[in-house]
């Protein structure tokens, strides 16, 4: 067994690949973790999979636990690697991969307590997906999975994504070319994300409307191009923010941020 240790300096223990099995686009796999399975540093015990991507696809990856804690870690082609532990709710994880990159993606199950041991149903689905425009708001209806939005963006364009007339606790997430994960989830003690990216090369970023809970309900997302004009006002006391467009040559954008004293 090898052990690898990624950037941010989280131990991997990844098992011989003949013992990973085959992770297919919606079709559910039921496991077990045992004491028969090999253990990550931490005491953990895991089972590897494969999921075979293609370039652009954006899936989600979701483990539901019988009485145990699971959580995941999807490492892509590249090395990088996403940890998720609850954002599926009732402490089960969920990972949403955009796939930059054609290849197989290893999916670790494992749990958040060294030791623990239980059943667990592993999925991985594509879910809906519609295009979202900038200044075009889309109006969007969750039945129980996550819904993808693709932007297509520019390098260097500042953008807003906001979830508006929610009946549900929604979430925010952004990701793409270059792009981190970007996350949001309550705007001012409001039920209604919003989140604020620079889209760090040309493409299309995948927005994806999730919930804490039971993802179902109705929303209206919106993107909005942000100029040098742009304020952005935070009720409840939170900052204001007025970002400026990058200039020629520029590898930064200069944001200036303003609070109430105290």
């Amino acid at each position: 067994m090898r052990t690898l240790c990624n950037a941010v300096g989280i131990a991997l223990a990844i098992a011989p690949a003949a013992l990973a099995a085959d992770l297919t686009l919606g079709t559910p796999a039921e496991g077990a973790l045992t004491a028969e399975d090999p253990q990550n540093p931490d005491g953990k015990f895991e089972d590897i999979y494969n999921l075979a991507l293609e370039a652009g696809q954006t899936v989600i990856v979701t483990c539901q636990g019988q009485g145990i804690d699971t959580m995941l870690i999807v490492t892509a082609p590249d090395g990088t690697a996403t940890i998720d532990d609850d954002s599926a709710g009732n402490l089960n994880p969920r990972v949403v991969i955009s796939s930059s990159q054609s290849g197989v993606y290893k999916v670790t199950v494992t749990t958040f307590s060294a030791g623990a041991t239980g059943r667990y149903r592993l999925t991985a689905e594509t879910g809906e997906q519609r295009r979202l425009a900038l200044g075009e708001p889309a109006d969007v209806e969750l039945t129980g999975l996550p819904l993808t939005l693709s932007l297509p963006l520019e390098a260097g364009q500042a953008v807003q994504i906001a979830a508006t007339n929610c009946t549900f606790d929604a979430s925010l997430t952004a990701v793409g070319p270059g792009l981190p994960q970007v996350f949001a989830d309550d705007y001012t003690g409001r039920r209604e994300p919003r989140l604020h990216l620079i889209a760090p090369q040309t493409g299309t970023v995948s927005v994806i409307v999730n919930s804490w809970s039971d993802p179902r309900g109705r929303a209206t997302i919106t993107a909005t191009l942000l100029t040098p004009d742009t304020r952005i006002d935070y009720a409840g006391g939170a900052p204001s923010v007025t970002p400026l467009t990058l200039a020629p040559g520029a590898e930064c954008l200069r944001v200036s941020v303003a609070a109430p004293a105290g």
